[in-house]
């Protein structure tokens, strides 16, 4: 998905990334210290809206960043596009719930659930 939600979440990234003062290398190393592996030049293209992370480097990106899962994917959706964006975050979504593997990525899952339903109203 390029533009609308990938941008968005992109600015999210870029904006918190220059709060906490890492440079994109800076936030690739934090992110390898953790075993989740973005180049920098992987993290320009998710802040620049050309690409997605993969649930790994979502689930690490909001690690560093002190972002919660729930929180970022919430900004989407208020700053994002409807129609598009429902399929790839209900795919990242799953993946997150299988890398989680945890209760906590359901709960979320349905909350999010919850918010697009109240989109669709």
């Amino acid at each position: 998905m390029e533009g609308g939600g990938s941008s968005h979440l992109g600015e999210v990234v870029r904006n918190r990334r220059r709060e906490l003062g890492l440079s994109q290398d800076g936030l690739s190393w934090a992110l390898e210290e953790l075993g989740v592996r973005l180049p920098r030049s992987s993290l320009s293209r998710i802040e620049n809206g050309q690409a997605l992370p993969d649930a790994h480097q979502f689930a690490g990106l909001c690690r560093v960043l002190g972002l919660s899962p729930v929180a970022l994917l919430e900004s989407l959706l208020a700053g994002g596009r409807e129609a598009p964006l429902e399929a790839p975050v209900e795919t990242l979504l799953r993946e997150a719930e299988e890398f989680v593997g945890s209760g906590a990525v359901r709960a979320a899952r349905g909350r999010f659930e919850d918010l697009l339903d109240a989109l669709r109203r």
